[in-house]
């Protein structure tokens, strides 16, 4: 009996989903990133904050990022820390990241392709006191957004919901960006892209 309730248990967690709202809000120099995320039907909630990004330069130059952390099981911040990165480190990170997005490309595809999208919502406001360069940053961005269509529809990426609009703002100095993005997808499939993800670690040891 026992045996029986914990398959049931597991079969239940392999079969539920993880849902992810990923929102980003920049608005001149205030920025912020939400990340919420949803498992077991909605009975765990986890929601991280990072209120402030910003580029220090005074010795030396630096990201500074404040980040806090909600959860459902303990009401308010949970937890808040600040982190400074200096821009070697940065760069480092980057290479690194650049060096094992390829190594780990199979696994990716892998849970691209299993991931349930949601919605895609992504807004640029730009504007400058020349209207030549707010003309110029606008079609670079839709450039941009074009290719990132392109990817989308080639990798067969299927958004229920997707706008990426770049529009421009002739009358005022601003930078505003929202971009809202929610996607699923199945422990079951985090699990087997998991151990697909070891056995080609366990290969290059």
């Amino acid at each position: 009996m026992v045996v029986l309730f914990i398959i049931i248990i597991i079969f239940i967690i392999i079969s539920s989903s993880i849902t992810i709202h990923v929102e980003l809000l920049k608005n001149n120099h205030n920025d912020e990133i939400i990340i919420e995320l949803k498992a077991l039907f909605g009975l765990i909630k986890l929601k991280r904050e990072y209120p402030l990004i910003s580029l220090k330069i005074d010795e030396e130059v630096a990201l500074e990022i404040s980040e806090e952390t909600e959860g459902n099981f303990k009401k308010g911040i949970i937890n808040e820390k600040n982190k400074k990165i200096e821009l070697d480190n940065l760069v480092d990170k980057i290479s690194s990241s650049m060096n094992l997005f390829k190594r780990y490309k199979g696994v990716g595809d892998y849970a691209i392709k299993k991931i349930s999208w949601k919605t895609l919502m992504w807004e640029t406001e730009v504007g400058f006191e020349d209207a030549a360069a707010t003309g110029l940053i606008v079609g670079l961005i839709n450039i941009l957004k074009t290719n990132v269509f392109v990817y989308i529809k080639n990798n067969e990426i299927g958004f229920k919901k997707i706008s990426l609009n770049a529009i421009p703002n002739f009358n005022s100095k601003i930078i505003k960006i929202t971009l809202n993005c929610i996607f699923r997808i199945k422990v079951g499939y985090i699990i087997i892209a998991g151990l697909k993800f070891l056995k080609i670690r366990l290969k290059n040891i």
